[in-house]
């Protein structure tokens, strides 16, 4: 599935995904790059790893 994809499903349940690389250091995100957060509250729900990282020392 495209990023693009997801993007579109989660605007339509009311969530954003972040990219967390900017906003999270990386001791934080534990090589997790996308966040889905609620619009209304902008709390994360949710960490994808990145598919780049995932492959990577799991």
């Amino acid at each position: 599935m495209k990023f693009s994809e997801i993007q579109q499903i989660a605007n339509f349940y009311g969530f954003d995904l972040k990219d967390m690389s900017n906003i999270y250091p990386y001791s934080n995100r534990k090589k997790q790059t996308i966040g889905i957060s609620d619009r209304r509250s902008g709390e994360i729900k949710l960490k994808i790893p990145d598919r780049r990282t995932a492959a990577i020392g799991n």
